[in-house]
């Protein structure tokens, strides 16, 4: 059987997810699994290709180019009165042909996962007759194109929703969808959609390589990051430091009302944002390095995610593998991954409430064996047992 990954990017949650999956699958050898981007990856993949990576010769390259740019182009004058701080809204049209690409015809099974900017929704699903399995990282699959929808200005776009529901209904009609969330908030959302409402539902959780996501001493961590040996350290990790959605303005008012701040470094990963303004605030900028996200979920006394809209993010996994807590608001995917045996949920979306919880982790109220974090995260979130339940799941749609 052959399984033909494709996802956008090789970078991003999305992106990272899929990949992990698509290694996990193949290491264990039952299946031929191998995973499709638009652009060539930023490191090697092993069994990966790109669209732009099949073209043959200059002339093709820069029709594509000229294709992904005018995408690209097109969804930004229809989507730029949208405000700042939120992410973007990804029409369903596209100038590339999926199904023209090798490895598209010789796959038996089409699992996507993040296909926007990609996948044009008209001309693929006409053309496609293979079963899908499609992984959903975010909402942009069942919806007219926005990934969360939290703080989405409905009523602005509402006549460019209808329209994009519109063609993504017209085209997933008579599909082979089977939809996989990982989180049952997820799966939730997804079947009270009006695209997804009627296909299949499965819900499978990511996985996580334990050889790579274990602890490290948390002092050679510091000294290694360069990080302080003498406070406590909250780290932050979003792509993009801004996105209003992941909630970092919750998580520096919430420091200031801690008595003890000067004691306290927030410390951020991610894409850069001017720090001058948070005394006590330091940034690493974006780490691809995946031993060196070890090191920082291990230099930190506690991960935040004041998140007030998510799925199942990736760091969740990454930080409670190398035994660091989490404290995180209690929604989506996260209430569902968060305990009292690996961290607090804060019952409220505030400042406030999110100080009341770091705060009992910092002056030692309540404490966790990291140990205990790390046992219960294997069980649960190895990437070899997300691998066989996928793999189960192709042999039963085959």
């Amino acid at each position: 059987m052959k399984v033909l990954h494709i996802n956008t990017h090789d970078y991003g949650g999305a992106g990272i997810a899929s990949t992990r999956l698509h290694l996990g699958i193949s290491q264990k050898k039952l299946i031929d699994s191998s995973i499709l981007f638009l652009s060539p990856p930023e490191k090697e993949i092993l069994f990966s290709s790109s669209i732009k990576g099949n073209l043959k010769n200059a002339r093709e390259k820069f029709l594509f180019e000229q294709k992904v740019i005018f995408s690209r182009i097109y969804n930004y004058f229809k989507t730029k009165k949208l405000p700042k701080g939120y992410e973007a809204f990804f029409l369903p049209r596209t100038f590339i042909d999926i199904t023209k690409s090798q490895q598209y015809k010789e796959a038996d099974i089409i699992h996507l996962h993040w296909v926007s900017e990609l996948m044009d929704y008209p001309s693929f699903f006409k053309k496609n007759k293979k079963p899908i399995v499609w992984t959903l990282h975010d909402m942009t699959p069942f919806s007219a194109g926005y990934p969360y929808e939290k703080g989405f200005p409905f009523k602005e776009y509402e006549k460019l929703n209808r329209q994009c529901i519109k063609i993504k209904k017209r085209a997933l009609q008579s599909q082979n969808v089977v939809s996989v969330s990982p989180s049952k908030w997820m799966m939730e959302k997804a079947k009270k959609s009006e695209l997804f409402k009627n296909v299949q539902h499965e819900v499978i959780k990511n996985g996580i390589d334990p050889q790579l996501f274990k602890p490290f001493n948390q002092q050679l961590a510091r000294t290694f990051l360069e990080l302080p040996l003498d406070k406590k350290i909250i780290l932050f990790v979003s792509d993009y430091t801004s996105n209003k959605r992941k909630g970092f303005h919750f998580l520096w008012d919430a420091v200031k009302m801690l008595k003890d701040e000067e004691n306290l470094l927030v410390c951020t990963i991610g894409g850069e944002m001017n720090l001058q303004q948070y005394a006590n605030c330091i940034s690493l900028g974006k780490i691809k390095d995946e031993r060196i996200m070890r090191l920082a979920y291990s230099a930190a006394d506690v991960y935040v995610l004041p998140s007030i809209e998510d799925n199942l993010p990736n760091t969740l996994l990454e930080s409670i593998l190398c035994g660091t807590p989490i404290v995180g608001f209690n929604i989506g995917g996260i209430k569902e991954i968060v305990n009292s045996n690996n961290g607090l949920l804060v019952p409220e979306i505030s400042s406030l409430s999110l100080s009341n919880s770091l705060k009992q982790i910092i002056n030692n109220q309540v404490t966790f064996d990291r140990n205990l974090i790390i046992a219960d995260a294997k069980l649960k979130y190895d990437i070899h047992q997300q691998s066989q339940k996928y793999i189960d799941l192709y042999n039963s749609i085959i």
